[in-house]
């Protein structure tokens, strides 16, 4: 059986690398169209007008009919759901190809998912993917499958359950990484998760939404691949393609220190790779910090989201952290010689000028290397979207909206009208311009007056993606460096191939 995946946008999606290894490994044969959605990635940038002239859905979609697969199947987060529904139909208006979406999206929404595709896939999707194509190449149709969702008569018909969680991921092969080889530029950086799920549960994040499913009891929602697993990936990659550099994508890679000391020292003589993870101010004591600058960690990245008080924190958003935990965070990393980077998020209904004003004045006594700001998105599953639901905050149509996948990017002010939003730009501005000036000068930042300023909000990341390049003699920068390449390849290009490779056995190190 074909199976051909559809993606979208930047990044390379790991979860459908693993789906594809595992399809190799039953027999089947897997293939990738992926749209690069220049100047509309719905992540970083977005430039309506050269997006317009760069479509490529066209050629997308006549990828995918000319490969003829046996099933069409998509993985979506909000930002990509509007593209692949629209791709969806307009396949299946030319051919009767069977398609199917999993993904935190399809999770959250799936009998109206359905209305778009023949199969959701609701929660992990490892085991399903297998029956669901198993059934369908023994001429199924796929029903009474735990986690696909299917229809009778046109009405969605809920599956028989949802699995747990797996609980073994060392029994999942390797990401089939040839997947995206040709498709996605040589950016000098391999992409690894050591571990699904998070510590948290943050209101706001996808990762909360899919802890809350209903699945049947089993193993918990945040689990770890064995240190030999991890780095029998990393040694295998390694022999096959040159990187300068390790992105873990693990939502809080530091979370368990008893793991960190048994992988690092092994990773530091094993791959010998300068490394990049995420992490929490909860899990960045000083020792876990040491430990990460001497084993080659050169950037670690960190949410925090807002300076509200504590309490604001832990009843709005579900973070629990004290701003003394982020204080010792950002210190640690920058006096062991580790770039550090934030996240901001700014838009929230509850949020006020005074913490604004306090997160500035908090920055400028521990400052990061990189402060990057970001609007509320609201995400169908998660807690504060219910909550703001119910408070009248979301209009009926911001709601449908939301559901249909055509909402802005991370960069723009919410849909809902707010005085504030001209204040919440200059903090924006001021949070992003901060690390790029002297310390005399950051006292001279004013919000109020930024956000007076016409276009400043691009102009403030495109000082920060400057910066961020400036960066690169000094071992940093990769993510400014890595856009770029994305873009270059992909313009040079000028086109959508096929990617992929026949069934074959799953890699092994």
């Amino acid at each position: 059986m074909h199976v051909l995946f559809a993606t979208a946008g930047y990044a390379e999606s790991m979860g459908v690398e693993v789906l594809s290894a595992q399809l190799k490994r039953a027999g089947h044969q897997t293939s990738l169209v992926h749209d690069p959605r220049l100047f509309d990635d719905g992540f970083d940038l977005s430039l309506p007008s050269l997006a317009r002239r760069l479509d490529w859905e066209d050629r997308a979609v006549a990828r995918i009919l000319e490969a003829d697969p046996d099933l069409l199947a998509f993985s979506c987060v909000t930002a990509t759901w509007a593209w692949a529904r629209r791709v969806a139909a307009r396949v299946r208006a030319v051919r009767p190809i069977p398609t199917v979406v999993g993904g935190p999206h399809a999770s959250a929404l799936p009998s109206r998912c359905l209305e778009s595709v023949d199969f959701v896939c609701q929660g992990e999707g490892d085991e399903a993917m297998e029956d669901l194509t198993a059934s369908l190449a023994g001429g199924g149709d796929g029903r009474g499958i735990r986690n696909v969702w299917t229809r009778a008569d046109g009405v969605p018909v809920p599956p028989p359950g949802i699995r747990p969680f797996l609980a073994d991921l060392d029994s999942l092969p390797l990401p089939d990484k040839d997947l995206y080889r040709g498709v996605m530029p040589d950016r000098g950086l391999y992409n690894v998760m050591t571990a699904r799920g998070c510590p948290g549960r943050c209101t706001f994040c996808y990762a909360s939404q899919h802890a809350r499913l209903p699945t049947e009891p089993g193993a918990p929602w945040l689990r770890r691949r064995s240190v030999d697993h991890v780095l029998d990936e990393l040694v295998w990659a390694r022999r096959r393609q040159a990187f300068t550099g390790v992105e873990f994508h693990d939502d809080v890679f530091t979370v368990d220190p008893a793991w960190l000391e048994r992988f690092l020292p092994r990773y530091h003589e094993r791959v010998a790779t300068p490394y990049m993870v995420l992490s929490q101010a909860r899990y960045l004591d000083r020792e876990r910090v040491r430990l990460l600058a001497a084993t080659g960690c050169r950037r670690v990245k960190m949410g925090i989201q807002t300076l509200e008080s504590r309490e604001w924190k832990r009843t709005v958003l579900g973070r629990p952290e004290d701003e003394e935990d982020i204080a010792r965070a950002i210190d640690a990393c920058r006096a062991e010689g580790l770039r550090i980077e934030v996240d901001m998020i700014l838009g929230f209904a509850e949020e006020t000028l005074e913490g604004r004003h306090h997160a500035l004045s908090f920055f400028r006594a521990h400052p990061p290397q990189r402060i990057a700001t970001y609007w509320l998105a609201l995400f169908p599953g998660t807690e504060i979207l219910d909550r703001y639901r119910d408070r009248g905050l979301v209009p009926d149509s911001q709601w449908e909206a939301i559901c249909d996948g055509e909402v802005v990017g991370y960069h723009h002010p919410p849909g809902r009208e707010d005085p504030e939003d001209r204040d919440r730009r200059g903090h924006a501005a001021a949070f992003q311009l901060l690390p790029l000036l002297p310390p005399s000068a950051r006292g001279l930042l004013r919000p109020a007056l930024l956000g007076r300023v016409p276009g400043l909000g691009p102009a403030a990341r495109w000082a920060q993606a400057a910066g961020l390049l400036a960066s690169v003699a000094r071992g940093h920068g990769d993510d400014a460096l890595s856009y770029l390449r994305y873009y270059g390849r992909h313009l040079r290009r000028r086109d959508i191939v096929v990617a992929g490779t026949a069934a074959s056995a799953a890699a092994t190190p």
